[in-house]
C-alpha cells in the first residue's frame, strides 16, 4: 500500500468510529421519525439498519468507538 492509500484507509476508519459511536436503536428510530416521508428513506432501509445493528455494534467495539 502507498502512503496515500493508508491515509485514505485511516480517514475511513476514523469516520466509521465517529458514526458508530452514536448508533443505537433509539437513534435510528429518532432519525427515521424526524424525516418527512421520502421515497429515498424507506421503512425498509430503517428495518435493514435495525437488523444490522448487532453487527454494527460489534464493529463499533472492534474499532474501540
Amino acid at each position: 500500500m502507498t502512503r496515500e492509500e493508508l491515509e485514505e484507509l485511516l480517514a475511513q476508519v476514523i469516520f466509521l468510529k465517529k458514526v458508530l459511536a452514536h448508533i443505537d436503536e433509539e437513534r435510528i428510530e429518532e432519525a427515521y421519525a424526524a424525516l418527512p416521508q421520502s421515497p429515498h428513506v424507506t421503512r425498509e432501509l430503517r428495518d435493514t439498519l435495525l437488523q444490522c445493528l448487532p453487527l454494527l455494534q460489534e464493529l463499533k467495539s472492534c474499532l474501540g468507538a
